[in-house]
Formats: C-alpha cells, sequence, structure tokens
C-alpha cells in the first residue's frame, strides 16, 4: 500500500480517507477507478 507524505497543502490524506470510508459503506454498488503520474 502506498503511504502518503503529509504537507500543509495537500488534501491528499484526507481524500483518501474519504473514499476509503465511501468504498467501504457502498462496495456493493461503487465503482472507483484511480490513475496517477509519476513524477518526473
Amino acid at each position: 500500500m502506498m503511504k502518503l507524505q503529509p504537507s500543509n497543502n495537500d488534501l491528499g490524506k484526507e481524500a483518501v480517507d474519504a473514499l476509503v470510508d465511501k468504498i467501504t459503506k457502498h462496495k456493493k454498488n461503487l465503482v472507483v477507478i484511480l490513475a496517477g503520474y509519476k513524477k518526473m
């Protein structure tokens, strides 16, 4: 599992926490598609 690095202006952890909450509550009728890019 990827570890998120904390940042003062980043809402990444909050967004992932909210997403995981929704996935667990609605796992029978929710599809989540994620994409990302490598840092250059």
